[in-house]
């Protein structure tokens, strides 16, 4: 995820235009527009892959920023120990809340994905590298229409 490599193979997923193709499910969408994700891009050679993932929207971003972690929250006792804060669960700290962060024992890095667009047939970019993989690797080319409701 630091990096930006394929979630199926470990390459680096940068696509020739700068752009990094994600799969977004539907709780990443925010309601500006931007979309909140631990889970890393997909390389041009694996984006048949984007549309086997069910009720995961593919989408292109130009600027997948690092903004926060997924993580548990711990606090300290009266004693001097340490216990888990709340629930347990874990939650989204952002970098820029530095009091939460200090205390919180990160599992994943989170992005912010902004100046996304959805995949679609007519992204000439992506079908061209897609078709290209699909033939080199006798994939067949999945429809990466984009069916979600806007």
């Amino acid at each position: 995820m630091l990096y930006q490599h394929c979630v199926v193979s470990a390459c680096p997923a940068r696509f020739p235009d700068g752009r990094h193709l994600y799969l977004a499910a539907p709780d990443e969408q925010l309601p500006d527009g931007r979309v909140r994700t631990a889970h890393p891009p997909v390389c041009a050679d694996h984006a048949a892959y984007a549309r086997t993932v069910p009720d995961h929207r593919a989408v292109l971003a130009r600027s997948p920023a690092p903004s926060g972690v997924f993580g548990r929250l711990f606090e300290a006792t009266a004693t001097g120990d340490l216990r888990i804060r709340e629930d347990g669960a874990e939650r989204y700290v952002a970098y820029s809340d530095h009091d939460t962060l200090r205390w919180t024992l990160a599992t994943q890095l989170v992005r912010d994905l902004t100046d996304c667009e959805p995949v679609d047939a007519l992204d000439p970019p992506l079908r061209a590298e897609q078709a290209r993989a699909s033939s080199a690797l006798d994939i067949p080319l999945h429809d990466l229409k984009d069916h979600s409701p806007s």
